[in-house]
């Protein structure tokens, strides 16, 4: 198997073709002819699922009161 290659201009401009040729396998990508990095992606079949941001208020801040808040 052979590494694609992308300038980080196609990265940039092109993220999707680039993204479909990183599902196949991993892409260089190349600044002015030299590697700058290797992009790959996850094979994920789990389903994002937003934060529990009223959780995270209780546990950062503590129990708030809706009065505190009230003129």
């Amino acid at each position: 198997m052979t590494t694609a290659t992308a300038t980080l201009h196609e990265l940039q401009h092109d993220f999707a073709a680039v993204e479909k040729a990183a599902k196949r396998g991993p892409v260089r990508i190349l600044r002015k002819g030299e590697v700058v990095g290797t992009f790959t992606t996850e094979n994920k079949t789990d389903k994002w699922t937003p934060p529990d941001r009223a959780t995270r208020s209780i546990k950062t801040k503590g129990p708030v009161d809706v009065r505190d808040y009230l003129g």
